[in-house]
Formats: C-alpha cells, sequence, structure tokens
C-alpha cells in the first residue's frame, strides 16, 4: 500500500540519516521528526504520496510517551531527564526511573535516594 512503502521510507529514512543511539527522549523525538521530514523528499522519487495525517498520529504516540514518563509520580508537574531512564521532578524533588519500551505501557518508579545513599 502506499502507506506501507511510505512508512518505510521512514525507516529507510533513519538508516540514511545514520539514527542509531539516543540518549535522552527528545533526541529521539527529534529524529522521528527528521526521518519524516527526509521520507518527504524521497516519497516523489519512489511514487509514494505523502500523508500527513499519519505522520502527525506517528508524533503524537512519541510525543505522549515522552509525556507520560516525563511526568512526576508524585506530584504529575514535568520533570528532567537526567540519564537515559532516570527523571527529577523540580517541582517536589521526587526522583523516578522508567521503563524503556515505547511499545510497553509506561512504567514509573519512585527513587528513594537517601536509602540508595545510606547503603
Amino acid at each position: 500500500t502506499n502507506l506501507g512503502r511510505f512508512g518505510l521510507l521512514h525507516e529507510v529514512s533513519h538508516g540514511l540519516l545514520g539514527h542509531r543511539f539516543y540518549t535522552f527522549d527528545t533526541e529521539l523525538l527529534g529524529m522521528e521528526q527528521d526521518a519524516w521530514e527526509y521520507a518527504l523528499t524521497l516519497a516523489p522519487d519512489h511514487n509514494v504520496k505523502p500523508d500527513y495525517n499519519h505522520i502527525d498520529a506517528c508524533l503524537y504516540t512519541y510525543q505522549n510517551w515522552l509525556e507520560q514518563r516525563a511526568t512526576c509520580p508524585e506530584c504529575n508537574a514535568y520533570g528532567l531527564q537526567k540519564a537515559r531512564n532516570r527523571f527529577a521532578c523540580i517541582e517536589c524533588g521526587a526522583h523516578w526511573k522508567t521503563n524503556d519500551r515505547k511499545n510497553a505501557r509506561v512504567q514509573r518508579h519512585r527513587l528513594d535516594l537517601t536509602a540508595m545513599i545510606d547503603s
């Protein structure tokens, strides 16, 4: 289908752009945006009609995933990503870790830093 070919162009774009690793969630979102933009440039040469609604829907899933991971489990404010799966809240000071899978429900686990320091 056209949508299948468009999705394939997106994945090929990741390869052509050298997207392999990321540390922070915003980097991943940027890679997704860049790959869709590049796929748009490849589409005419491969007789593929761009589907902007599909792009929006795909990017929304990443934005939603990012927001869920960054939401503080204590006060629901947005936190700062400190490492790949570690976050800290600037509102209440909570720290949490998350699971890594983008195709699974986001799980956040509060970290007790005082217990970690004492041990």
